[in-house]
């Protein structure tokens, strides 16, 4: 099984882009690619231990499965977090201004809840 599956993974792992520059997208991809390994390994590794699979081709599937899905939603948590920091370096003043204010309305927001706890105790 592994023979038909590991190209199939290869294939669709090569079409994942992050970074114009393709070491950069080699290196960062190896490492998403080595977190999806251990994460499948582990998981596989389990479910030989608690018996719920028996045979290393039902394995193999499952630790390919398990392996592409967490390839997958690495690289778009990924690629989420490396737009979100273009934006911001992009936009610095609209960024400032966000945060800013979100740590305004934060801090005003627990001041008031504050303030309502207080005038609850004092009734009490």
């Amino acid at each position: 099984m592994k023979q038909i599956l590991k190209p199939v993974f290869e294939m669709i792992m090569g079409e994942y882009v992050l970074f114009d520059n393709v070491i950069y997208n080699y290196i960062t991809l190896s490492f998403v690619g080595i977190i999806a390994l251990k994460v499948a390994w582990d998981f596989v590794g389990k479910l030989f231990d608690y018996g719920i699979i028996m045979s290393k081709s039902s394995g193999s599937i499952i630790h390919w499965t398990i392996r592409l899905i967490t390839f997958i939603v690495l690289f778009y948590i990924l690629s989420r977090i490396i737009w979100l920091t273009k934006f911001i370096y992009l936009n610095k003043t609209a960024s400032i201004i966000i945060l800013s204010s979100s740590v305004i309305f934060i801090i005003l927001y627990y001041i008031n809840l504050y303030k309502k706890y207080i005038e609850i105790i004092k009734k009490m």
